[in-house]
């Protein structure tokens, strides 16, 4: 079994080796997925150009550079274009390494490593990424730093490039003791394994660098670079006299009697504690994102063994009454094993069964059930996504909180929807440890569709918790505001009167500022216009006017990209319905040119509601405007409205019928054809609806018009 600290919790040694083994051979433990055509290849690096990308929703990229693993085990870099096309990838990469969460860090990390791998020296840019790697190198949140420290070393173990040494060497500038050390472990290895060529043209460099080190203020740092100068010596004998010159007779004999460690150790990176890295993995209360992810390799403590595997047959493996010791034995001993296949086949079982052993006898088991969690959690996040809501309650509940639960709802928050925690936690029982931990998570949200049942659940706990834990209270009251201000209001009747204070304040502060949201095409339509028409709901008078025109602007701009046109308009009508036609002027263009405009049933109330309120003479002025303007399509699409009128709604048009043919007359030589062909159909319908005098005005145009609008006027008929 693992080492542990006395509590059972992995130690940070045992972190530290297990993410290191991950990255010698990086992705190994993520499943392949085939690419079997050139054409399947372009469409998925289409795919990740579009999510690896600079600003990203967290779960979206994971979930993206976790695929592009897979791919490039399942053959994706066979193909010679999408080779050349990782390097498009870079910006979203460097974003990537710079987040603050580590799911993120990591997985970008091991991408990286991977890359550098399987292309070597083909990929050409790679070396840039040093430069951003090193920022993170002495993060507090340990597998941030120690991922970007040992990508630095695949980098170097794998691309042997005068820049990649170039940009090695930059590190020296840098104030933290763990970049210089990372310099340190890197000239072993290109001193041993990189080609003679490329030692020997930055032969200053290497001395110049060796110097510095050997100066260095770490003790590490000036060991490794004892035992580099001595490789150097050794197997450059020209340089000895030029870099032994330069050193005291002290530093002269410790290089003579220095040891060469055996190259390569596996990317080994120095592990001694100094000043830039102390950080204890548990010692920062937001649970942790010092061991996220990290236990995805835990698993694998051990290279796979190279012979062929028998396939084993499949076991029924559950969880029987009074056998509980024995069920967990036999995954602690499994994973132990490394025997991943056993528990792969038999993951819903075991997670079934660590639901009920969780809190069964007392807990009696509950340490030791935790703890395979927290390992399986990791590397299965979709089987235990379902058990999520029992967890919860074990957590807030029964086990209450504590460092490994801390560690596991870390794991969580990095592998699942907030949005789905957000519910889960709504349906516990209220409490202290409930509500630090909901506050941690409402802020990790992109677009967060309400859902009003939880969020009314999360305001009575928010008020419940109030007195005593103000901030967290405050926090999450402020993400309701932000997503059911109407709610809010709601709520703000029946809350204590001390939570009466803290919603008056938020709804006070937040009557200047309304956020309208965007629609993105790549979201549900309706679940967008809802939690639009709610925050219409919410607004104050005032707030609606100062904000009305921004917010049909919004909903025409939504038209275009919608399949389905009518949704649309059923949210403009629902509005103008529940608000006024004022300032109809904005969306009445984009109603008028939406394809499906003449089939649709809302548009057609919406127009009503709006001509419902006017004059005959203002719906036809209303119409005349924009006659004249840039959009033919919108001009075209008013002249076809008072055809419509002319059919189906003749007391309006029938007094103006004259004026009106006579105005259109004036469009029958207009330069746009659809305004044209307009023109033409609506004075026939107005000939066959209002028959002798509007043929008088027909008869004295030029011949060719009038045939022109006989033809169509036959064709009513």
């Amino acid at each position: 079994m693992d080492s542990h600290h006395k509590s059972g919790f992995p130690s940070k040694e045992d972190l530290m080796s297990s993410n290191k083994i991950s990255f010698i051979d990086a992705g190994k433990d993520y499943p392949s997925i085939a690419v079997d055509s050139e054409r399947n290849a372009k469409k998925e690096m289409h795919y990740l150009a579009d999510n690896i990308v600079e600003i990203f929703e967290w779960f979206e990229y994971v979930k993206a550079v976790k695929r592009a693993i897979s791919l490039i085990n399942g053959g994706l870099l066979n193909f010679e274009s999408c080779t050349s096309d990782v390097n498009t990838l870079i910006p979203g990469l460097i974003a990537g390494i710079l987040s603050s969460r580590s799911a993120v860090v990591k997985s970008t990390c091991l991408f990286i490593s991977l890359l550098a791998q399987k292309l070597k020296s083909k990929i050409t840019i790679i070396a840039n990424i040093i430069d951003y790697l090193s920022k993170q190198t002495s993060n507090g949140t340990m597998i941030i730093a120690h991922s970007c420290q040992l990508t630095i070393l695949e980098i170097v173990k794998n691309c042997p490039k005068s820049q990649i040494l170039k940009n090695v060497f930059d590190l020296l500038r840098s104030k933290a003791t763990i970049n210089r050390k990372i310099v340190s472990d890197a000239i072993l290895f290109i001193l041993d394994n990189w080609p003679e060529s490329i030692i020997e043209n930055n032969s200053e460099k290497i001395k110049k660098a060796l110097l510095k080190l050997l100066n260095d203020s770490n003790a590490e740092t000036r060991l490794n670079a004892k035992s580099a100068s001595k490789l150097l010596i050794e197997k450059y004998p020209n340089y000895k006299q030029e870099l032994l010159e330069n050193l005291n007779s002290k530093q002269r004999e410790a290089i003579l009697n220095a040891q060469i460690p055996k190259m390569p150790q596996d990317n080994e990176i120095s592990e001694e504690n100094d000043q830039d890295f102390q950080e204890i993995v548990f010692k920062n209360p937001r649970f942790s994102d010092t061991i996220n992810e990290s236990a995805s390799n835990n698993s694998h403590s051990k290279k796979k063994s190279k012979l062929p595997q028998r396939r084993s047959k499949s076991m029924k493996f559950k969880l029987d009454n009074g056998k509980e010791n024995e069920f967990l034995q036999k995954i602690e001993e499994s994973r132990s094993n490394q025997d991943n296949n056993f528990i792969r086949s038999n993951i819903i079982s075991i997670v079934h069964g660590l639901m009920n052993t969780i809190t069964i006898n007392e807990g009696e088991f509950t340490d030791r059930t935790l703890m395979l969690i927290y390992y399986l959690i990791q590397e299965y996040p979709k089987d235990f996504e379902n058990s999520l809501g029992k967890l919860f309650q074990v957590f807030f509940g029964i086990t209450g909180d504590n460092e490994l639960v801390r560690s596991i709802l870390t794991i969580i928050t990095d592998s699942y929807d907030p949005n789905l925690l957000i519910d889960y936690c709504a349906a516990q029982l209220p409490s202290v440890f409930l509500l630090s931990y909901i506050a941690e998570i409402v802020g990790l949200q992109g677009d967060k569709f309400s859902n009003r049942e939880s969020d009314l659940k999360l305001l009575k706990i928010a008020e419940r918790q109030y007195k005593n834990h103000e901030a967290e209270a405050k926090k999450i009251t402020l993400f309701i505001a932000e997503n059911n201000k109407l709610l809010l209001k709601e709520f703000r009747n029946s809350c204590s009167e001390d939570f009466l204070f803290i919603i008056d304040e938020i709804l006070c502060n937040d009557e200047e500022d309304v956020s309208i949201p965007d629609y993105n095409p790549e979201e549900d339509f309706e679940e967008w216009g809802e939690n639009l028409f709610n925050l219409i709901k919410s607004l104050t008078d005032d707030e609606w006017q100062a904000n009305r025109r921004q917010i049909y602007e919004k909903i025409v701009a939504a038209i275009e990209p919608v399949e389905i046109k009518e949704t649309v308009f059923d949210l403009l009508f629902n509005i103008i319905d529940m608000k006024g036609i004022e300032e109809y002027d904005v969306f009445l263009c984009g109603l008028f040119t939406a394809p499906g405009f003449k089939r649709s049933v809302s548009s057609r109330k919406i127009l009503l509601t709006i001509e419902d309120t006017m004059t005959p003479e203002e719906i036809i002025n209303m119409l005349y405007e924009p006659l004249d303007g840039e959009n033919k399509q919108f001009a075209a699409a008013c002249i076809n409205e008072i055809s419509f009128l002319a059919v189906n709604y003749r007391d309006i048009i029938e007094d103006q019928s004259e004026s009106i043919t006579n105005k259109l007359i004036d469009y029958l030589s207009n330069n746009s054809i659809v305004i044209r062909k307009a023109a033409v159909l609506c004075i026939a319908t107005l000939a066959n609806e209002f028959g002798s005098n509007i043929m008088k005005i027909i008869r004295t145009l030029p011949t060719p018009k009038q045939k022109l609008i006989d033809s169509y006027i036959e064709n009513k008929k």
